[in-house]
């Protein structure tokens, strides 16, 4: 029996006129009706009483038709979740994210944007360190990352910017450099940094030293926080030192006694970005990545 068998036979017990239904499927009579006796014969039963008035359902015809209305609809409903998980409408996407990139308000306006777009689709959201984002991508336990680090040489993920950031300094108000209206990396030559393991952030470490070297100096670190932004923002402003932070995070988190302050020659950029895997040909992926781009482009402008 083929789906076809349970739609022409559907028809046919809907109208009790093979013309009707003939018509209804766009068909001519002959053929169904010899579909019609093949049903029959495959069955061995018989599902329509010819009677010089027309015809009618046999009790074994009155049970198919209520199996074949059942059926029909689940393949019906079947056929359009297919179709709609295909067009990336519907399922499920695990996204990870650093949660400081929270802050400037690009990332929520990207997952508003995409909620309201793809209502049926389940947003999970895990908060996760850029480099435990990647292994969680390798790994398929994440469909895309929001990281500020990129690994290097990696043919596995593609990444794309999604924004970028200034670097600040961050001074106790009381520190003689809070009252500086121009500030160059060389006047922090003498200041107690509050400074980052490596391991956290590779990039932003290696290329805030570089820039401190090419001022003339090596940064007398301190004190060390997890990560550059919330701990360190209070040792800041406790008075430990002074430390750098990401413009757009550290204006909203900052205690009130801690100053933010640009430096003109300081050239080393925050840059925030999408990361997923290269094979990850998911429908869903391509819609979120859309919003993604739309909402980059929008945020430019």
């Amino acid at each position: 029996m083929e789906l076809r068998h349970l739609r022409y036979f559907q028809a046919v017990a809907e109208e009790l006129n093979f013309g009707r239904a003939a018509k209804r499927l766009n068909i001519s009579q002959p053929p169904l009706s010899r579909q019609i006796r093949q049903l029959e014969e495959e069955l061995g039963v018989v599902l329509f009483e010819r009677k010089a008035a027309g015809i009618e359902l046999t009790p074994a015809g009155r049970t198919l038709l209520e199996g074949a209305r059942e059926i029909l609809l689940k393949v019906e409903r079947l056929t359009g979740r297919t179709q709609r998980v295909a067009k990336g409408e519907i399922g499920k996407l695990t996204i990870g994210f650093r949660e400081t990139a929270m802050y400037n308000g690009v990332l929520p306006a990207i997952f508003h944007a995409f909620r309201h777009e793809h209502a049926n689709v389940e947003l999970e959201i895990i908060p996760l360190p850029s480099t435990e984002q990647w292994a969680a991508l390798r790994e398929g336990r994440i469909d895309v990352g929001f990281v500020y680090n990129v690994p290097q040489d990696e043919r596995l993920l593609v990444a794309e910017d999604v924004f970028e950031d200034n670097f600040m300094v961050a001074v106790n108000e009381e520190n003689p450099l809070a009252g500086c209206r121009q500030l160059r990396l060389r006047d922090l030559a003498d200041q107690p940094f509050v400074w980052f393991p490596r391991t956290a952030s590779p990039r932003y470490h290696d290329e805030l030293m570089a820039a401190c070297r090419t001022a003339g100096f090596t940064p007398q670190v301190v004190q060390r926080a997890p990560y550059i932004g919330g701990t360190a923002l209070t040792l800041v402003s406790a008075g430990v030192g002074i430390s750098f932070a990401q413009e757009s995070s550290a204006k909203l988190m900052k205690p009130t006694n801690v100053v933010l302050l640009p430096v003109e020659d300081l050239k080393v950029k925050v840059r925030f970005s999408a990361l997923w895997k290269s094979d990850n040909n998911s429908p869903l992926l391509a819609s979120f990545l859309s919003v993604v781009r739309r909402m980059r482009t929008a945020s430019k402008s």
